[in-house]
């Protein structure tokens, strides 16, 4: 009986033992100004920063540019972000007011063993 107890507790040890996976998520990245999307703006992400980090886009680690025309109009992608926190900022020009604008905000990408989609509305400003 005593080996069936020993066998027992190994098993559960094991089994709290699993490690939490952590698969990269998708992010679809929407810059708006006013609710409208900005196309062809910029947008920079930071991995690992819950802060604003500045605007020296030197300081970033990725970036993609907002498509301008149809579907892809004021929206970028990243893929393969890691769990954790990220920053992610934009720049860009809204044509309706003549103006650059710019804005940030911070993304925390949750710990999952399921491949992620996340969307991020990055609201801009003047």
């Amino acid at each position: 009986m005593s080996g069936r107890i020993m066998l027992l507790a190994v098993l559960v040890t094991i089994c709290s033992c699993r490690k939490e996976k952590k698969t990269p998520a998708d992010v679809s990245v929407y810059v708006k100004h006013h609710g409208l999307l900005i196309p062809g703006a910029k947008v920079y992400v930071k991995y690992n920063a819950t802060e604003f980090p500045g605007t020296d886009v030197s300081l970033y680690n990725d970036s993609a540019t907002c498509g301008t025309e149809g579907h892809a109009t004021g929206h970028a992608h990243f893929t393969g972000l890691a769990t954790g926190n990220h920053y992610f900022y934009s720049t860009g020009y809204d044509s309706t007011i003549m103006d650059e604008v710019i804005g940030g905000i911070g993304l925390n990408v949750p710990a999952s063993d399921k491949k992620q989609e996340l969307t991020l509305d990055i609201p801009v400003t003047e």
